[in-house]
Parts: C-alpha cells; sequence; structure tokens
C-alpha cells in the first residue's frame, strides 16, 4: 500500500517526477566518476569542456550502454510530465491559437527532451575528431535548452499558487538563478563550438585545444552543478499536483416497490 501510494503520489506532481527523473538520470554519471577506472584524459571531452563536464567519466564503453539507456527510459519519463502539464494547460487555457501554440511547444521540448540519449551513438573516447566532438555535444545541448525553455514556460504560465510566500520566493529563487547559470553554460558552449569551427584546430599533441571551460578559471566547472541543483529546486518545490481521476460510482437499482416484489413472486 505504502509503494502504491508513494506512486500514485508522484504521478500526481509531473513537475516532483520530472526532478526524481533527473536524479536517476545522474545515477549511472556518479557511478562512473566514483568507481574512477578510467584516464578521463582519453576522452576528448575533457580537453574540450574540462574534467568537470558531467560527460567525462560515463563516456567509455561499459559505461556508455547504461548511460545511453537510462537517458532513453529517463526521456520517456519526461515527455510523461510533459504531456501532464500539457493535459493540465489545455484544460486552463482559452482560444484555439493560445492551445496550438502550446502543442507545438510541448512537442518541441518532448523531441529535444528524448535527443539524449544519442550521446552513446558518438563515442570522444573512442574517436577524437572535431565532428565527433560535435556529434556528441549537440544532443546535450538540445537537453539544455529544452529545459531552459521549460522553466521560462513555467514561470510564464504555470507559477506556485496556494503557497506559503517563502517557499514562493524560494522558488523563483531557484528558477531564476538556474537560468542564469544556464545562460552562462550555453554561451561558453557555443563560444566552444565557434573556436572549433575554425580552421587548423589539433585535436591532438601538445597543442592539442582547449576550450573556454577547460582553460578558464577554476570556478567556472561548478557552474554545470550549480545550474542542476537550482532546476532540481524549481522542479521539487513546485507545488503542483494534478488530482487522479475519479471513478464514477455505479448507481444503486433502485429497490422495488411491494407490487414488484409480490409480481416477481408469482409462478
Amino acid at each position: 500500500m505504502v509503494f502504491r501510494a508513494s506512486v500514485q503520489y508522484v504521478l500526481e506532481k509531473p513537475l516532483f517526477l520530472m526532478g526524481c527523473n533527473i536524479l536517476l538520470g545522474l545515477v549511472v554519471p556518479i557511478a562512473a566518476r566514483l568507481a574512477g577506472n578510467n584516464d578521463p584524459y582519453d576522452n576528448q571531452i575533457s580537453h574540450v569542456f574540462g574534467q568537470g563536464s558531467i560527460c567525462v567519466a560515463m563516456d567509455f564503453p561499459g559505461w556508455m550502454e547504461a548511460a545511453t539507456t537510462m537517458f532513453f527510459f529517463t526521456g520517456l519519463l519526461h515527455s510523461y510530465g510533459m504531456i501532464k502539464i500539457y493535459q493540465h494547460c489545455k484544460r486552463e487555457w482559452e482560444g484555439e491559437n493560445s492551445k496550438k501554440f502550446l502543442l507545438a511547444f510541448v512537442a518541441f521540448e518532448i523531441f529535444c527532451v528524448n535527443c539524449f540519449w544519442l550521446v552513446g551513438l558518438f563515442s570522444p573516447v573512442l574517436d577524437h575528431s572535431i565532428d565527433t566532438v560535435y556529434a556528441h555535444s549537440i544532443p546535450y545541448v538540445a537537453l539544455q535548452m529544452c529545459f531552459f525553455f521549460w522553466v521560462i514556460f513555467l514561470i510564464a504560465f504555470v507559477r506556485p499558487t496556494g503557497v506559503g510566500k517563502i517557499r514562493a520566493v524560494s522558488w523563483y529563487c531557484f528558477s531564476g538563478g538556474y537560468l542564469a547559470l544556464q545562460i552562462f553554460v550555453l554561451v561558453l558552449i557555443f563560444w566552444t563550438f565557434a573556436e572549433l569551427s575554425q580552421p587548423g584546430v589539433a585535436m591532438a599533441g601538445a597543442d592539442r585545444y582547449k576550450g573556454p571551460m577547460a582553460r578558464g578559471a577554476s570556478w567556472i566547472p561548478l557552474s554545470e552543478p550549480l545550474g542542476l541543483l537550482c532546476r532540481l529546486g524549481c522542479f521539487f518545490l513546485h507545488p503542483l499536483r494534478l488530482a487522479a481521476p475519479q471513478q464514477e460510482p455505479e448507481a444503486k437499482k433502485p429497490e422495488p416497490t411491494k407490487v414488484e416484489a409480490f409480481e416477481a413472486q408469482e409462478p
């Protein structure tokens, strides 16, 4: 009963589910980093984006297959949460054009969040080329942009209601902090892409390329985990809870009258 009630609670809170889903997606990357049985310098991502990147440890054979499977599964769970939010907003919104925009936006978000597992198709460990770095990084960028626009959508249209002032203010602080950190990270990523597109970029040897995240200040790698923490705060603090559909009770049959009961007893 406790397990069933817990599952029911999570399914009724789509944003809480998405927060739990983010933690689920971190299981393999964290386990790979704690295991530490691979040299991170064998991964081209560690040179381009720095060893602070969460991808560095999980890109090695064995870990990558497990991570790819997990990312595919979590993408489906994120899609479920987004669909529940779509259904909630569709009932609340008026106007066909607004509902069409909502459908297009949620479809775009679902597409982006389900692209992340594609990182497993391009290994920066087995192939150190620039093309592989691009192909491996683009699904990650799609995921980050997905959550970036999703939080903006929540701030604009699904604000927290029915909660105390402290919780509401905390939610806005976490959400705003996440957006600021995400903009910073995306700027660094696109800056890296711009430098990689220049001719003559070396991907091996002593002069191999190091991106702004790898060659910058020591605090820059902290922007990714801090942004992740703020995103979790945004999802976990939001009070939205969608009531489970109520089953209509079966209509009771009317009791027979004395005449009907007497007629039923006649042979």
